[in-house]
């Protein structure tokens, strides 16, 4: 299973994206602090924590960065 989020930047930006459990535990780093350029990207996840192992469906959090915007939304992941 793949989850994609695209986003897009007005200015050059340092990106982190992290996903978490529901418990708060931190999941997956899939960036950190990792420069873009301006414009529309994507970023796939491929539901593995950082150990690389398969996460179980259910939902989870993703919190984004760039520069001083962040964002946090939900996502449920269906095997």
């Amino acid at each position: 299973q793949l989850y994609v989020r695209q986003f897009q930047l007005p200015k050059d930006s340092k990106i982190s994206i992290h996903i978490y459990d529901t418990s708060g535990r931190l999941i997956k780093k899939l960036l950190s602090n990792v420069s873009y350029e301006i414009g529309e990207h994507i970023v796939v996840w491929d539901a593995t924590n950082d150990y690389n192992h398969k996460v179980a469906s259910g939902m989870y959090l993703y919190r984004f960065v760039a520069n001083k915007f962040v964002k946090t939304g939900k996502m449920i992941l269906v095997k």
